[in-house]
């Protein structure tokens, strides 16, 4: 194994310092390989240095001036950085050299909604949609996003369903999908997908797939178990696959809205549909409209 290959090993699962070392240990034997420049950089956009990353894609681009994904990627640390007009310049270029990138075309659509052009910003994502089905799953993912966001549901889950299978090819080779169809001597256990808020989001299909089947696990976040115990449609939780019954099939929880056959007006709606808790402290009552906002769900 190269260094190289080290450092995004340690990246993908996490070890930020290690994989930050390892990539200086292969800079120092190769100063002017502009891999190791783009894997620096990826790794910055992992510990939030946007700055540095940038600079460390637009050495890459000088080296290669006809790499989309460096290019786009300098968009993106532009844009977080508080740069959209900069990132729109980046991704319209990321476009122009990879005219199949759907990531950038959906990209660029996002920064001209947010420069107060949505007739562009439609075209763009139009351009996106047009485009063959992409081989990352991260690509078909947004791609799938951006058709749920206009309404296109069918096509959107679908998008969903098959990233979650191509992304969990490996485990799931020996597992048994449960593919919406009612049966009452089933139990179907549930499966986390995202974070926190897609949890909370896609929990309220529980109640929805209770009543297909005879019964419903869920293999969610721990730390969301308090709030989601009592939840209408979950008869258990489980912390880790030895709780798993055998015979059980599985059901990721992005995976749902397709299984159930979800349109416009059948999206569960039902308020609140997270028991409240019975404990805890309270808000004093109040006639005026209360408004919660919440900037992220996990620790990060």
């Amino acid at each position: 194994m190269t260094l190289l290959d080290l450092a995004r090993e340690h990246r993908r699962a996490g070890r930020y310092a290690e994989a930050a070392q390892t990539l200086q240990q292969a800079v120092s034997q190769s100063p002017m390989d502009p891999e190791l420049w783009f894997q620096g950089g990826t790794l910055a956009i992992k510990l939030r240095q946007f700055a540095f990353a940038q600079t460390l894609f637009e050495m890459v681009v000088q080296f290669t001036p006809g790499d989309a994904q460096a290019v786009y990627n300098i968009g993106y640390c532009r844009f977080r950085s508080g740069d959209p007009e900069g990132a729109l310049a980046s991704h319209e270029r990321a476009c122009s050299l990879d005219p199949s990138f759907v990531r950038a075309h959906i990209a660029r659509g996002q920064m001209l909604y947010i420069l107060g052009q949505p007739d562009a910003g439609r075209e763009a994502f139009d351009v996106a949609l047009c485009l063959a089905c992409p081989r990352s799953e991260t690509d078909q993912e947004l791609r799938a996003l951006v058709r749920v966001v206009r309404g296109e549901f069918a096509e959107g889950w679908a998008d969903f369903d098959q990233c979650w299978t191509r992304a969990r090819s490996e485990n799931l080779r020996d597992t048994t999908l449960w593919d919406g169809q009612p049966d009452p001597d089933a139990t179907v256990c549930l499966t986390v997908d995202g974070g926190f808020g897609d949890t909370l989001l896609f929990v309220r299909y529980a109640p929805l797939v209770r009543a297909r089947v005879g019964r419903v696990i869920a293999a969610l976040e721990s730390a969301l178990v308090p709030l989601l115990r009592g939840m209408p449609g979950i008869d258990a939780f489980v912390a880790d696959t030895t709780e798993i019954p055998p015979r059980t099939r599985f059901a990721g929880l992005w995976t749902l809205p397709r299984k159930v056959g979800t349109t416009v007006s059948s999206i569960p709606a039902s308020v609140p549909y997270i028991p409240l808790p019975s404990k805890g402290p309270r808000l004093a009552p109040t006639p005026s409209l209360r408004v919660g906002i919440a900037w992220a769900g996990g620790k990060d």
